[in-house]
C-alpha cells in the first residue's frame, strides 16, 4: 500500500507552496502598509514600515520614535498569531529575534498603545516587513518602503533620505 508515501509527497508539496507564497507576498506587497506618523499635543510618533536586522547596523532594529512626553506605552510584535516581542519601553527597539531563534523573513503585526499627558489613549494596529534581504523588494517596493533611519531627529518622516539599503538593489 503506496499511501504513506503519497501523504508525505502531498505535504511537501504543501511545504514547497506554502514557502513560495511567503515569499512572494513579501516581494509583491511588503511595504504597502504606510508608515505611521502622529502628532498630538506636541507629541510626535512616527513607525517604520520595514527593517532588516542583517547586523549592518543599518537599519537593524524596528520600534516607535516619540518626540515628547507619553504616561503609558506598549508594543507588541506578532507573527501570525504568536507574539514575539513586546515592550512598555518606548527606548526599547526589537532585534528581530524571537527569543534564540535568527530573524525570520516575513510581514509582522504590531499593535501599539499610547497614553497621552491628558489621558488621551491612542491604540494602532499595521504591520511591517523584516527583510533579511533587501534585494527581494527592489526596485519597485524600495520606494514604499520606510526604514527608521528615514524618520528625522525632529520624528518626521524624510522620504528623501538614504535608506542605507540600495547597495542591495544594484
Amino acid at each position: 500500500m503506496n499511501l504513506p508515501t503519497v501523504k508525505y509527497n502531498i505535504i511537501f508539496w504543501l511545504c514547497i507552496l506554502c514557502t513560495a507564497c511567503r515569499q512572494n507576498r513579501i516581494e509583491n506587497s511588503c511595504c504597502q502598509d504606510s508608515a505611521f506618523q502622529f502628532t498630538y499635543q506636541g507629541v510626535l510618533l512616527a513607525v517604520p514600515n520595514a527593517f532588516t536586522p542583517n547586523g549592518d547596523q543599518i537599519n537593524d532594529r524596528f520600534g516607535v520614535k516619540i518626540i515628547g512626553a507619553i504616561t503609558h506605552f506598549n508594543l507588541k510584535i506578532k507573527r501570525g498569531l504568536k507574539k514575539v516581542f513586546e515592550s512598555d519601553d518606548p527606548l526599547e527597539w526589537w532585534d528581530g529575534k524571537d527569543g534564540d531563534s535568527d530573524p525570520r523573513e516575513d510581514i509582522y503585526k504590531y499593535d501599539l498603545e499610547i497614553e497621552f499627558e491628558d489621558g488621551k489613549e491612542l491604540r494602532f494596529d499595521s504591520h511591517f516587513c523584516l527583510i533579511i534581504e533587501p534585494a527581494h523588494i527592489c526596485p519597485d517596493e524600495a520606494f514604499s518602503c520606510i526604514f527608521s533611519n528615514q524618520i528625522q531627529a525632529d520624528g518626521i518622516i524624510n522620504t528623501l533620505l538614504n535608506t542605507g539599503e540600495e547597495a542591495f538593489c544594484q
